[in-house]
């Protein structure tokens, strides 16, 4: 890597551009907690203290937010770009597994199901991604798994829902809209009850079948946006452009108007952990206790990537994401690796704590950033 091509984006990263780093979904639960959180700039992995290393967007070939789930703190698999990527070690090393143009990823059990826009439905298990079915002979939108039951629908051009637990269902779509759907966005599925969303050309509804479809309620609508629906205190909420809300038919048990003058950016439910955005960090509902915000990001693990282009790359992702963010991080080097595992598959030198002129970083007192050593020769 020349000079050239070091200096342009360390200079980017310097000025600092994009988006202010935000928290945008839990991809994986571990102790009660987020093992794996998906922001706008990365993803954010869990560390035994309790704070977070950082897997920056040139592991998977630059895309800010692409469709990603992981099934357990090691295995994640990232679709960007006309590609899968996977990673196996936490985060430390990702590797371009296969060519396809996915529109939905979800984590269940010991895999990933991944869905392609013509409709061809894939499993990942950590070790091979492998074609199962083509569930139709249209174009499709998106997916939810429900235990051992993938579910699938499409808006255009021929809205369609279809379920499948190795046999097929297929069913047309019918949602009580006086305006074409564009896009039919599954949100969640348990049991024969099936949440939907889906923009027209007056905004964004939420509709619900508690008959696998077969028919459907309009339950929620909005102006721009719907988050959601998760379960919460017994019931179901959502937040419509912004505001948590309970929805219409399964309300929840507890108080949400301590809510009402909190604007919130998303919302989800992963292994019965309810969260939501608010003000660039992830809280968990109803309490409102903060899960994570990005100034819990401790850097990179120490040897994480091994390759030393990688590892530059992924340091000027840092370093991009650390100045937009408004981090005042001290140098002080990478994360130390947190397991055997993780030691061995990033090649982690042991004993190496901090930065150093072979490990690739500078005590750069005056920026107070860790500036990869070969970004500055």
């Amino acid at each position: 890597m020349t000079g050239v091509h070091i200096a342009l984006p360390l200079l980017t990263a310097l000025i600092g551009h994009g988006p202010a780093p935000a928290a945008l979904d839990v991809l994986h639960v571990s102790e009660g907690g987020p093992a794996w959180v998906y922001t706008n700039r990365g993803l954010a992995r869990a560390l035994d203290a309790g704070d977070f290393a950082y897997v920056g967007a040139s592991s998977w070939g630059g895309a800010p937010t692409p469709l990603a789930a992981a099934f357990d703190g090691h295995h994640v698999l990232v679709c960007a770009d006309g590609a899968g990527y996977a990673t196996t070690d936490a985060g430390c090393e990702f590797h371009r597994i296969v060519d396809l143009e996915a529109v939905a990823v979800a984590a269940a059990g010991d895999g990933v199901w991944v869905l392609e826009g013509d409709a061809r439905l894939h499993h990942w298990d950590g070790v091979d991604l492998g074609l199962r079915v083509r569930v139709a002979d249209t174009r499709v939108d998106s997916l939810v798994v429900d235990g051992d039951v993938v579910w699938v629908a499409g808006a255009r051009p021929r809205p369609v829902l279809v379920r499948w637990d190795g046999s097929l269902s297929e069913r047309p779509l019918r949602l009580p809209s006086a305006e074409e759907v564009q896009r039919a966005s599954l949100r969640k599925a348990v049991g024969p009850t099936l949440y939907l969303a889906g923009p027209t050309v007056e905004g964004m509804s939420l509709w619900r079948s508690g008959d696998a479809g077969d028919s459907w309620e309009l339950v929620l609508q909005a102006q721009t946006s719907i988050h959601g629906p998760a379960p919460l205190c017994g019931g179901w909420a959502a937040v419509v452009d912004g505001r948590l809300t309970g929805v219409p038919g399964a309300l929840p048990s507890c108080e949400l108007d301590a809510w009402a003058d909190r604007r919130l950016t998303c919302l989800g439910e992963n292994d019965g952990l309810v969260h939501a955005c608010h003000l660039r960090r992830l809280i968990r509902l109803p309490g409102g206790e903060e899960l994570f915000q990005f100034s819990d990001m401790r850097g990179l693990v120490d040897g994480c990537p091994g390759d030393p282009d990688a590892r530059v790359m992924a340091e000027l992702d840092w370093l991009d994401a650390s100045v937009d963010a408004g981090l005042a991080v001290e140098a002080g080097g990478p994360v130390p690796p947190q397991d055997e595992d993780l030691a061995v598959a990033g090649g982690a030198p042991p004993g190496n704590a901090g930065f150093s002129e072979d490990g690739g970083g500078c005590a750069c007192g005056t920026l107070k950033w860790g500036i990869p050593w070969s970004a500055r020769r």
